[in-house]
């Protein structure tokens, strides 16, 4: 498991498909469709930076998607692509209190996540040490404003 400075994070969302009760056959045949060979990873490629597959079928193909990725060792790429059985939604864990998820949507809402991995790896304005710091100020702003 990789590790920062205070110890091992997390943080995932799992996209599933859900056919209603009541949908039309077509909608049978459009999960089958996503879930099927290198169709899943084709739609998974769709997504912009992409997304991480679960389907254990699929991480080869996944991980030589990218030239990005030959930066980086089979155990790293193994890690990202396994992270799914540690995430941690951080809306959902118990130990949060009501303001922290306030925090935790401010976030998601005003995408500062997002905006740091944009000004790292598409403008190039942050390295991801100053990204960091920007989000733990950004982070602790928000948290002082819902303590008020």
């Amino acid at each position: 498991m990789m590790e920062g400075p205070n110890g091992a994070a997390s943080y995932g969302q799992l996209v599933t498909l859900a056919i209603p009760v009541g949908a039309t056959p077509e909608a049978q045949i459009v999960a089958e469709y996503f879930l099927t060979g290198q169709n899943y990873v084709d739609v998974l490629a769709l997504a912009p930076f992409g997304k991480v597959p679960v389907l254990e079928s699929a991480v080869e193909g996944w991980s030589t998607l990218s030239p990005y990725f030959e930066n980086y060792s089979d155990e790293t790429l193994d890690q990202i692509a396994n992270g799914f059985e540690t995430m941690q939604r951080w809306l959902f864990r118990p130990d949060y209190d009501a303001t922290q998820r306030a925090v935790i949507g401010d976030i998601e809402g005003r995408l500062l996540i997002p905006q740091a991995i944009s000004n790292i790896a598409l403008e190039g304005i942050m390295t991801p040490e100053t990204a960091a710091e920007w989000l733990q100020e950004q982070v602790e702003a928000l948290l002082a404003e819902r303590q008020e």
